[in-house]
C-alpha cells in the first residue's frame, strides 16, 4: 500500500480540508441572509432587511431577527417609519414548525 506511506501528505491533506470546511460555515450565514433578503424582497415586492440570521445546522435551526418589511409605497427606504419588525424562529427542512413574533 503505497498510498499510505506518506502520512505528511495525508495530515496536509486533513488540514486543508478542515480549514475548507470551517470557512464555509463561517461564510455560510451572511451568504444566507444576503439569498433570503433578495428572494423574499423579490417575492413580495418590497425591500426586505434582516438584522441578524442564526444557523445552527447541528440543530437545523434557522432564527431571523430584526426583519424589516418596508412600506408598499416606501420602496426606496425600508427603515421607514411605516416599516414592520418582526422575529421569526423555527427549524430549518421541518414542515410547520415556524413560529411568528411581531415587536
Amino acid at each position: 500500500m503505497r498510498v499510505f506511506r506518506r502520512p505528511r501528505i495525508w495530515i496536509a491533506v486533513g488540514v486543508v480540508l478542515v480549514a475548507l470546511i470551517a470557512l464555509v460555515l463561517v461564510a455560510l450565514p451572511p451568504v444566507a441572509r444576503r439569498i433570503a433578503v433578495a428572494q423574499i424582497g423579490a417575492a413580495i415586492g418590497r425591500d426586505v432587511t434582516i438584522g441578524e440570521l442564526r444557523l445552527n445546522l447541528f440543530t437545523r435551526r434557522l432564527s431571523l431577527a430584526g426583519v424589516r418589511v418596508a412600506d408598499r409605497w416606501a420602496r426606496r427606504s425600508p427603515n421607514s417609519s411605516g416599516s414592520t419588525s418582526s422575529s421569526v424562529s423555527g427549524r430549518c427542512c421541518a414542515a410547520g414548525s415556524t413560529s411568528t413574533r411581531s415587536r
